[in-house]
């Protein structure tokens, strides 16, 4: 009888343990399903906000061309950035200003007084909607951290850090 009551209660727990892990299994496929699935979202984020940034990018170099126009180039970052943004590069300008001045060098060369010839530019996703933004020049390279946000209006810059070499 004791011999019958063991093989039960063997039984029984191997079952259990099956069980166990069976649902312990479940879980874990379950946590790693949700872990891709906010994988997979922050990087369908971080593909149209690295197209933004392209896209504003590529408008930047068409407004520095040979007609450089400051109006245009204060409008045209106004149009595709924060608010929060547009006070970062206010208060990156280091020079007697009258009227409102922005530090648009920030976004492209950095505050190298003769970049030389643009090189290549880079722009890699850090995640989150926050990209390493390489720009190459003859005598230098600027990196900055720029962050983009979707609004109602589409993608807007939403911050802008500066990298010290």
């Amino acid at each position: 009888m004791n011999k019958c009551v063991l093989l039960v209660l063997t039984a029984s727990l191997a079952f259990g343990s099956a069980c166990k892990l069976a649902i312990e299994k479940t879980e874990t496929a379950s946590i790693s399903a949700n872990i891709t699935e906010k994988q997979e979202a922050t990087m369908a984020d971080d593909s149209k906000g690295k197209e933004f940034l392209e896209t504003f990018y590529d408008g930047m170099d068409k407004i520095n061309g040979d007609n450089f126009d400051l109006d245009k180039v204060y409008a045209y970052i106004k149009d595709n950035s924060t608010e929060h943004a547009i006070d970062v590069l206010k208060e990156l300008y280091d020079y007697d200003c009258e009227g409102e001045c922005l530090a648009f060098w920030t976004l492209t060369y950095g505050a190298f007084n003769d970049p030389g010839s643009f090189i290549s530019r880079k722009i890699t996703p850090q995640g989150n909607n926050v990209f390493l933004v390489e720009n190459k020049y003859e005598y230098n390279t600027n990196r900055i951290l720029v962050e983009v946000t979707e609004t109602k209006d589409g993608y807007k810059i939403s911050d802008i850090k500066t990298m010290e070499e």
